[in-house]
């Protein structure tokens, strides 16, 4: 897994400066505000999640707070749930048309939450029994990265797709959102008339 996370960080940094070469199709300033709801992946456990988003551009350049929330979701009779908060800064690369944004973005962030240690011990009856594992809380600061494509049908609205990452020591994430979005996204159409 730690492997597949640095080749998805390898990559949003070489997407960066693919993205660094375009300037002409992105508007001056906008920003835009995005929820969103998905899965997320670790070497131990599967969550779903929720996320929120919070973009500025400039020109090309693409600045992103991001906090996402995620609990476990297959664990039934475990103790305990296994959870995790993050909240990322990011800076990156977009590219815009009329209708299609691409961008790629990469900075740093603060996770913490709760994870399995060693098993304790099982409590309950004989037909239910939970099992209970030993509490490990962490906060550590990660990488953290993303990876959007976002479909704009009219002004002032985008649905998309997010891939999105956490790079520790601890327990690093990976995860797939699906997200709609409110605010002045960058559009070509938008350029034209800022030129």
């Amino acid at each position: 897994m730690k492997k597949n996370l640095f080749l998805f960080l390898l990559s949003a940094l070489l997407s960066i400066n693919l993205f660094a070469q375009d300037t002409t199709r992105v508007i001056r300033n906008c920003f835009w505000l995005e929820l969103g709801a998905g899965f997320v992946e670790n070497t131990n456990y599967s969550m779903i999640g929720s996320s929120t988003w919070f973009h500025a551009s400039h020109n090309n350049t693409l600045f992103t707070f991001r906090y996402q929330n995620s609990v476990e979701y297959l664990a039934l009779f475990i103790s305990p749930v296994e959870r995790a908060k993050s909240y990322a800064l990011m800076a990156g690369k977009l590219r815009t048309t009329r209708y299609i944004q691409l961008s790629a973005s990469a900075g740093l962030g603060l996770s913490k939450g709760v994870y399995r240690g060693e098993y304790l011990y099982s409590s309950g009856g004989w037909l239910i029994s939970s099992s209970v594992y030993e509490s490990k809380v962490y906060q550590i600061v990660n990488i953290p990265f993303e990876f959007d494509f976002v479909f704009k049908p009219i002004p002032l609205l985008g649905l998309g797709i997010s891939v999105t990452g956490d790079l520790n020591p601890k327990q690093s994430t990976l995860g797939v959102y699906l997200k709609a979005g409110i605010g002045l996204y960058p559009t070509e159409r938008a350029l034209k008339k800022a030129n």
